[in-house]
């Protein structure tokens, strides 16, 4: 058999203002999905769902340029949340989850997503920029009522992280 490489689009879109000359503001959409739900009963209103399966490499969407906002229509980093209201109060439903959906069992606590930076260094030893990392998460501690702890830890230029995390925090608010 024959390998062909193939590149398929659902829909593909290009709009192109470039060449426009004319002063102004201007405003140029590739794409403007809206979806308006009904009040009455229960209803659920999706702009835009991407989903990609069944692949090597499954990407639901990759964003190549510009920032990403959610709650605002004009996002000032990579990736801006905005939450508007809080006052003094947080809720589980405001600023950002990163959540395990698995249930646990017996001997088998599911840990959260960790939240990760990464940065690079100059190692004078090594003569050239090395990554440097932090991650956190939350671990789930079996026990008669559930506890857990805050882990932080970190790893050099591509090294492993510990295996017992440096520093941590217990539900219980001690730091260790």
């Amino acid at each position: 058999a024959t390998a062909l490489a193939n590149t398929l689009y659902g829909t593909y879109s290009t709009v192109d203002n470039s060449a426009n000359t004319s002063t102004g503001t201007h405003s140029i959409y590739g794409g403007y999905f809206s979806a308006t739900g009904k009040t009455a009963g229960t209803a659920t209103a999706v702009g835009l769902y991407a989903s990609a399966t069944g692949a090597d490499n499954n990407y639901a969407a990759i964003f190549e340029n510009g920032n990403v906002g959610i709650g605002t229509t004009s996002p000032s980093s990579k990736l801006d949340i905005t939450t508007a209201g809080l006052g003094t109060t947080q809720t589980t439903t405001s600023g950002l989850a990163l959540v395990n959906t698995t249930a646990a069992a017996l001997d088998a606590q599911q840990i959260s997503p960790a939240l990760r930076w990464s940065g690079y260094g100059w190692g004078t030893t090594a003569s050239t920029s090395q990554a440097v990392d932090f991650r956190s998460y939350v671990v789930p501690v079996q026990s008669t009522v559930p506890t857990g702890y805050l882990a932080f830890d970190s790893a050099i230029a591509g090294g492993a992280y510990s295996a017992t995390p440096p520093f941590v925090i217990t539900t219980g608010g001690n730091i260790g």
